[in-house]
Order: C-alpha cells, then structure tokens, then sequence
C-alpha cells in the first residue's frame, strides 16, 4: 500500500467534493475580538459528512504479490475559525483476504499542515498489515518538517 499516496487522493476528493464554508464558526475556540475583553465562545456548525471509496491495486507486504486495496468509509469536514480539519474513518479490504480498519486526520491551521494515518488489517490466518504515518507540512517554507510512512507485515 502506498499510504501517502492513496490517502492523499481521498483528501483532496474529499476537499474538492465538499469545499469549506467561510461562514462557519468553531465550538469553543475563544473570540479574541471581544471589545469586552472577555472571551466570547462561537458555536459551530456540524462537520460535513463525504463518502469515501478508493480502489487501487499495490503490493501485499505479506506475500510480496500484487493485491487490490479497497477503501469505504467516510470524511468529516469541518473548517474551524479559519483551521480546516478533516477526519475520515474507514474500512479496508483486499483482494488477498485481508480486513481492517483506518484512521487519518488531517489539519490545516494556515500555517502548518499535519496528516496522520492509521490502519490494521488481518486475514483468516492471522497475518496483520499494519500502515501508519505522519506527514508536517510548512506552508510559509514549503517545507516538508517531517515524512515518516510505513507498510509493514506484522505477522501473527
């Protein structure tokens, strides 16, 4: 599995899919602009739901074959005060009996972009597939902080 990749397609499908709302307003993200002085607690809109489906064909890190990748599930989307998150939950099949489930969130502050995915699967015979990651993304450098992605057999 190519997790940097393949989960970066259903971001950007899930952006493009729904797009922010600028009109939306975080829950309990403190309004700094209070002539008060006070802060002043906006509420938020609901993170809007996007299905999610990928399917693409990649190596098994067990059996070093080539097997076909399924993702179902969904992203939340929700901008927050000017901060776009984004947090998808799914379920994984292959084509070579392994299921599972994954995580990944996503976080855009203006400033910095941090992705973190998730994900274990298991066959019949107890093989585990284990992907997970961390990507840190400076906007103002356009500088990769930190890349770190791995696919690994886990065994039984």
């Amino acid at each position: 599995m190519k997790p940097a990749k393949s989960i970066s397609i259903s971001l950007l499908l899930s952006l493009f899919a729904v797009g922010c709302d600028e009109t939306q307003h975080p829950s309990g993200v403190a309004d700094r602009s209070s002539p008060s002085g006070f802060a002043v607690v906006a509420a938020a809109s609901a993170p809007t739901p996007v299905p999610i489906f990928i399917q693409f064909d990649d190596l098994n890190p067990c059996s070093g074959l080539v097997h076909t990748m399924t993702f179902t599930g969904t992203a939340w989307i929700q901008e927050l005060d000017g901060r776009v998150v984004i947090r998808e939950q799914r379920t994984i099949t292959t084509s070579s009996g392994f299921e599972g489930r994954g995580t990944d969130t996503f976080v855009d502050n203006g400033n910095i972009q941090t992705f973190r995915l998730d994900d274990m699967l298991t066959n019949e015979s107890g093989d585990r597939i284990r992907a997970h990651g961390l990507m840190v993304f400076d906007l103002s450098t356009l500088t990769v902080h930190v890349e770190k992605f791995a696919v690994t057999c886990v065994g039984r």
